[in-house]
């Protein structure tokens, strides 16, 4: 099987994947920590359009408590 886990993180204003089977991270271009859902959700789109037929994978998102703001 080809099972791993991929990061998505924003470093300095540009959105990194790191994936501990490549060489260094990759950079896909500028972000925000405002902007970095919706850009990281481009990306795994790439992702999805270079094997359509492929639905092993799993999205997770750590992000803050916002129940408090409601």
């Amino acid at each position: 099987m080809d099972l791993h886990f991929v990061a998505f993180v924003e470093h300095q204003g540009t959105l990194y994947e790191l994936d501990g089977r490549k060489q260094r991270p990759i950079a896909h271009g500028p972000t925000t920590k405002e902007t970095l859902a919706v850009d990281v959700g481009r990306v795994v789109q790439e992702f999805m359009q270079r094997d359509p037929d492929q639905l092993n994978f799993t999205l997770l998102a750590l992000a803050p408590n916002m129940a408090d703001d409601y």
